[in-house]
């Protein structure tokens, strides 16, 4: 396989992060693994949070691409099906 996008986010300064490859576009963590089907979504805001929400609780769930303050327009399309 290859890499499609990767967040690196500095251990020290929690707001020093970027994308990879350089000029990608945020998205929604997760969403390539809801199943067409599903009712009901988990939106989290980090990445951690929704694995953790998609273990305890087996219903799945999504991050916002950028922490709590971030829910770019251009996404919510996606979240309507």
């Amino acid at each position: 396989g290859s890499i499609v996008r990767a967040k690196i986010r500095s251990m020290e300064d929690k707001s020093s992060q970027m994308l990879y490859p350089k000029g990608g576009k945020w998205g929604l963590f997760g969403m390539h693994t809801v199943p067409e089907p599903a009712k009901e979504i988990i939106l989290t805001e980090g990445e951690f949070d929704a694995m953790a929400a998609y273990q305890a609780t087996g219903v799945p769930a999504i991050s916002l691409p950028n922490g709590a303050n971030s829910l770019p327009v251009e996404l919510l399309p996606s979240l309507e099906r």
